[in-house]
């Protein structure tokens, strides 16, 4: 990820795997990070507003676009929650809205034939380079097992 300052000054920052945290690429880029904290976390906000206005119409979130811990295909008694874990993973200019790409991604992956999203969620990991701004993140959930009776 790089920053470009309106004097020409460049910030560099990488998210390292193996530490699971963000490391900037020299110590000039930590300052210009420490300098301009707010004006990254207002541009990221900004953007991450920006990136929700999509083919000329502002998207708007509705009931049925949020994932929950409970949804479920209906049968008469619940299915066990036994299954598989899987993890879903993001990236995004918000902590919020790297959490629900990460929630909405392992959801598809717990749905089998018993159940529409995972049964049960831990709670989303995230690292983010400052304050909850530019974000990776990533969410477990467990999918069901069956049969379901």
């Amino acid at each position: 990820m790089e920053l470009t300052h309106s004097r020409g000054h460049e910030a560099h920052f990488a998210y390292e795997v193996s530490s699971g945290r963000w490391v900037s690429h020299g110590s000039s880029s930590q300052r210009i990070l420490q300098r301009n904290g707010q004006d990254v976390q207002l541009m990221a906000a900004i953007h991450a507003d920006f990136a929700k206005y999509t083919d000329g119409q502002w998207r708007e979130l509705q009931n049925s676009d949020i994932c929950t811990d409970d949804i479920r295909v209906a049968p008469k008694v619940p299915c066990p929650c036994t299954g598989p874990w899987n993890r879903g993973d993001a990236v995004a200019d918000t902590r919020s809205w790297c959490c629900y790409q990460a929630t909405n991604e392992v959801n598809v992956k717990c749905w089998n034939q018993w159940c529409i999203g995972c049964c049960q969620l831990l709670e989303c990991d995230a690292a983010c380079l400052i304050g909850d701004y530019i974000c990776v993140c990533g969410r477990s959930g467990r999918e069901c097992g069956g049969p379901c009776y």
